[in-house]
């Protein structure tokens, strides 16, 4: 079964049911619900309001009300699918600002299509297509345009079909804009990474007593201070702390041919904790800096 990935403040706003799978969903299958818990919309409803999970309004029309055009009604079927698959398969929670943006993007897509009467699951081959998205794409939507392209490129499988090939999608950025975020990265190889991370901050928590006396010992030789009267680096050569410490994430990962294996490791650790905060809270990476050393009590360094 299939979870939502959906996340709201408002806690009391159900959330979309388990799904067996994005594909052949019954109409009366529920997909948003209203502030007082009652179903506010169905799969087979030609409009999806999101709107009590969020302080402003979010919906998408699928199909112009009436319509019988064969062309209009195949997308609308394919971007229902596209708006489950964003939902429901994905490696990290979906706010529903995040939903809000993506929805906006996906309209823009879709009516591009319409438009140009090209089926989406063809958006990639037509050229007037393409032509047409990018002459309505508003300032406000130029990154998140090609991110949106580039996650359902990612579940193109899951999907039934590739909205925009990879190679493609870097054009919807205009000439000299830089994307200031992450791209996002198969689940395969985002569950591999965690779990190295996850291993890497779990052996250094195991021996965390040793990880800090090592990081003291080279502060301590680094500034010419000696330990103080009464600890454990005063009763042992600080010297060996480090090459021990390696000699421990050696023993797992094998011999690191680095030329300063120690710092090498200390920012594994570091990198390894940033990646699993941002992973597990949903923060960008600059919402998420190290904390600052100023005021911080001595013997916590």
């Amino acid at each position: 079964m299939l979870t939502s990935r959906l996340t709201s403040k408002y806690r009391d706003v159900p959330l979309p049911s388990d799904l067996a799978s994005i594909h052949d969903v019954p109409p009366d299958f529920v997909v948003s619900y209203k502030s007082d818990g009652s179903p506010c919309s169905r799969h087979g409803d030609n409009r999806w309001i999101f709107s009590a999970y969020h302080s402003s309004s979010i919906s998408i029309r699928f199909a112009n009300d009436g319509s019988t055009d064969a062309l209009e009604q195949s997308n609308a079927a394919a971007a229902k699918v596209v708006v489950l698959a964003l939902l429901y398969i994905g490696h990290h929670p979906l706010g529903a600002g995040s939903l809000q943006t993506k929805l906006c993007r996906l309209r823009e897509i879709l009516k591009a299509c319409n438009s140009s009467r090209t089926p989406i699951s063809e958006f990639g081959n037509s050229k007037i297509c393409q032509a047409e998205l990018r002459k309505h794409i508003r300032p406000s939507s130029l990154g998140s345009t090609p991110l949106l392209m580039h996650e359902l490129a990612l579940l193109s499988e899951e999907i039934g079909f590739t909205l925009c090939p990879p190679a493609l999608i870097p054009s919807f950025y205009p000439a000299g804009y830089s994307a200031n975020q992450t791209l996002y990265i198969p689940n395969r190889i985002h569950s591999y990474v965690l779990n190295q991370c996850d291993a890497i901050v779990s052996l250094a928590t195991t021996h965390i007593d040793l990880l800090k006396n090592s990081i003291r010992s080279q502060l301590y030789e680094a500034f010419n201070l000696a330990p103080p009267l009464g600890s454990q680096l005063a009763t042992e050569d600080p010297s060996i702390l480090p090459a021990r410490l390696v000699g421990i994430f050696d023993s797992v990962y094998g011999t690191l041919d680095h030329r300063y294996p120690f710092l090498t490791y200390i920012t594994a650790i570091r990198d390894a904790a940033m990646i699993l905060l941002c992973a597990h809270s949903g923060m960008r990476i600059s919402e998420a800096p190290p904390p600052p050393s100023a005021g911080l009590p001595h013997d916590t360094m």
